[in-house]
């Protein structure tokens, strides 16, 4: 061997080989699971910045509406009580809970299994601990029992964002949105109840009609029925 050559180390099958990250597909990915950037913000803050600097919303993410107003009419103060019935992407939260301290709380409830996970990871890391932000997987129809589990009779703050979000919406598995392919969801918790699809194929017609005119206000519901149920 000469002296320039390094010596190859010998096989040691305890050491796993490099893997590259993903990449995408050309420069413009249409596929939800590859926008990889946008579905990680924290490892890519640069990218994500850029893209709302351009009035975009990153895929996976939500962006509160009428933060400043809602912070206004609510007037959290420190040492108070706060709900936020859907707690989401964590937005408002994020913003009402500096305003709670000192001696405040919040309890957050969702009831996506889902994301709810997530919200708490991202607001912990953000340096909420339990002693101030505790969340809760609930509807927001379950805050009586929320309250009393955490023995409060009440709360001075209660927000109520009622909703879906983008992170449901971007994402084709969860049947929200017909942008790009998925199965026909549109349950906020998947774990419950029945799916859209199961629910078309059991409805009448007129029942689907019927559904679509008190959820919706959908002023061609009996034309549409027909052509879903």
């Amino acid at each position: 061997m000469s002296e320039d050559q390094t010596p190859i180390p010998p096989y040691d099958p305890t050491v796993k080989p490099h893997k590259r990250r993903p990449r995408y597909r050309g420069t413009h990915p249409r596929r939800f699971e590859e926008k990889y950037k946008e579905l990680n913000p924290h490892r890519y803050a640069e990218t994500i910045e850029k893209i709302k600097a351009s009035g975009k919303t990153p895929a996976g993410s939500h962006r509160s509406i009428m933060v400043a107003e809602i912070l206004e009419v609510l007037a959290p103060k420190p040492g108070e009580t706060a709900v936020d019935a859907t707690l989401g992407y964590g937005g408002h939260t994020h913003e009402i809970l500096p305003r709670l301290l000192p001696g405040g709380r919040l309890l957050g409830l969702d009831a996506d299994p889902i994301e709810l996970p997530k919200t708490e990871a991202r607001l912990r890391s953000l340096g909420f601990g339990p002693e101030v932000f505790t969340a809760h997987r609930s509807n927001f129809a379950g805050l009586p029992q929320v309250l009393a589990q955490a023995e409060l009779a009440g709360a001075d703050v209660i927000l109520a964002d009622l909703g879906v979000s983008s992170m449901q919406i971007d994402d084709p598995t969860r049947g929200f949105s017909v942008k790009l392919d998925g199965p026909l969801d549109m349950r906020m918790n998947p774990h419950r109840s029945q799916s859209a699809a199961e629910l078309l194929q059991r409805l009448r017609p007129e029942a689907l009609a019927e559904l679509l005119v008190e959820n919706s206000d959908e002023p061609h519901a009996t034309t549409l029925a027909p052509l879903l149920a």
